[in-house]
């Protein structure tokens, strides 16, 4: 019987000294996952913290070129409404001067050519003018 008793001791001290094997194994492979996780984390925090500087900098540039183009098309429109009110205040000089000395021929020519001045609006040039100012093999735009 004391045989028994002692292969009983040896046998839990044994199970035992397994248990507490297999717990610090556990421990360590939760230690290691924790620890692969937290590193997953860092750089995922540090490829967003790129992420965000990179879309701020898209936004800066667009902003520049919408106020380059904002600058572009208020020149533009600027100098088109000048001369067509230049134009057109022309054309009213010489219509008023065809009514008053009775000259119809002149008098439709005048309303023919503020009346072909009124069908072209500058607005519909703008489209191609902000091609042109996208297109980088354009070097210059004449307004």
């Amino acid at each position: 019987m004391g045989k028994e008793v002692i292969l009983g001791a040896a046998k839990t001290a044994g199970k035992a000294a397994g248990k507490a094997a297999g717990a610090t194994g556990a421990l360590v492979s939760a230690s290691s996952d924790l620890i692969k996780a937290f590193c997953d984390y860092r750089k995922t925090c540090e490829a967003e913290i790129t992420r965000r500087e990179y879309i701020r900098a898209e936004r800066d540039v667009a902003i520049e070129r919408i106020r380059a183009q904002t600058d572009v098309i208020k020149t533009y429109l600027d100098q088109a409404f000048r001369e067509r009110r230049h134009v057109i205040d022309g054309n009213f000089a010489v219509l008023e001067r065809a009514l008053r000395e009775n000259q119809p021929e002149l008098a439709c020519r005048a309303m023919s050519s503020i009346e072909e001045i009124m069908k072209k609006s500058p607005l519909n040039d703008v489209r191609q003018i902000m091609k042109d100012v996208d297109d980088p093999r354009v070097e210059s735009i004449e307004i």
